[in-house]
């Protein structure tokens, strides 16, 4: 094969791409089950593979497939199947499978078409309304969130067959990887391709992965899973800017601070709830390997600084909470030591009244 500077040869693989979206609080998978067997026939809803056994989901996801009309775009043609998995924090991801073809210069030309690729995302928002209509009842708070996250996976199950390596080929072609990895077509710099390529189980950038080797599902399980978690500590994220707000708006006014208190402590039950959920999903893989490219998926995502600022925002409400509740303690001994001078009062008067018509 040809150096850097030469288009290589043809790469053969498959394009994942994934989008996350927020359809509820949670989710009763077994009624969701139950709802969506019975919508099977009406609604093409169909059963699925299950999850791989080395990835240790706790409750585990329904996963889903429908047929679909193949979306073409100007590189790509999707295959006609769309597969969806539901998880009991609220979430639902729906992929896409682009079967490639060709040099790394139109893989990189295929990435960033999908970087911003609407088609894709719209049709993923309309399954996740459908199914939404079919398992509502399963659904705790049932609404189809505005935001949508996406990750793209590239995977070549041949090119470990490379009889010069992966190293060689990563180190001739790392330019147009980190292009594909960026979804970019223009040259980047030498510090931007150390940054794309800085990930070296596989190749992990904000948007997209690249996955050598065959019989990858599981590591493309560990990749969605990241991607859904992403899109969930958004959501949480944002619903505690507003819980917050809120509980300012609470403290400004007194005279409602019982109802303000119950609604903060509200609030701040439903965020440890929902962070649990999202966080107790992710069990430590028992394999190895999972394990890390779990762990630097999630730092590529940037998942951790997420949950420290969601944790951050969970201790200000509890402070907010116990502020309040100071101050209610405190407004309710002034008003019994008034209630004790009201009273000391009124025993002096009826003391003092049968004294006056002697005066």
């Amino acid at each position: 094969m040809s150096t850097a500077a030469t288009p290589i040869a043809g790469v053969r693989g498959c394009c994942h791409v994934y989008h996350a979206l927020d359809i509820g609080f949670s989710v009763d998978l077994k009624r969701c089950a139950a709802l969506l067997r019975e919508a099977r026939e009406v609604d093409g809803f169909q059963h699925h593979a299950r999850t791989p056994a080395s990835v240790d989901l706790q409750p585990l996801p329904v996963l889903i497939s429908q047929s679909m009309e193949p979306i073409r775009g100007r590189t790509f043609l999707a295959e006609d199947r769309a597969t969806l998995t539901i998880y009991d924090f609220g979430a639902v991801s729906v992929q896409y499978r682009i079967p490639f073809e060709g040099t790394l210069e139109q893989l990189a030309e295929l990435s960033s078409e999908l970087y911003d690729e609407k088609r894709l995302a719209a049709d993923a928002r309309r399954r996740a309304e459908a199914l939404l209509g079919a398992v509502a009842p399963a659904v705790n708070r049932p609404m189809v969130r505005r935001q949508v996250e996406d990750y793209v996976v590239f995977v070549i199950p041949d090119l470990v067959r490379d009889p010069r390596g992966v190293d060689q080929f990563l180190a001739e072609n790392e330019h147009l990887l980190a292009q594909v990895l960026s979804s970019n077509t223009k040259q980047l710099s030498a510090q931007q391709r150390r940054e794309e390529l800085s990930g070296r189980i596989a190749y992990y950038a904000w948007n997209a992965a690249l996955v050598c080797g065959s019989n990858m599902e599981d590591v493309l399980t560990v990749l969605e899973l990241a991607n859904v978690q992403l899109r969930e500590l958004h959501c949480l994220d944002d619903q505690l800017d507003g819980s917050l707000q809120e509980s300012y708006e609470v403290r400004a006014k007194v005279g409602r601070l019982r109802a303000g208190m119950r609604r903060i402590r509200e609030l701040m039950l439903d965020g440890q709830a929902f962070s649990e959920a999202v966080t107790n999903a992710f069990k430590p893989f028992p394999d190895a390997f999972l394990a890390r490219v779990y762990a630097l998926a999630a730092r590529s995502l940037g998942l951790n600084a997420f949950n420290q600022s969601v944790k951050d925002k969970l201790n200000l409400l509890n402070t907010l909470y116990t502020t309040l509740s100071d101050e209610a303690d405190h407004e309710r001994s002034v008003r019994l030591e008034w209630i004790v001078i009201i009273l000391i009062l009124i025993e002096i008067i009826l003391g003092v009244l049968p004294l006056l018509p002697r005066w």
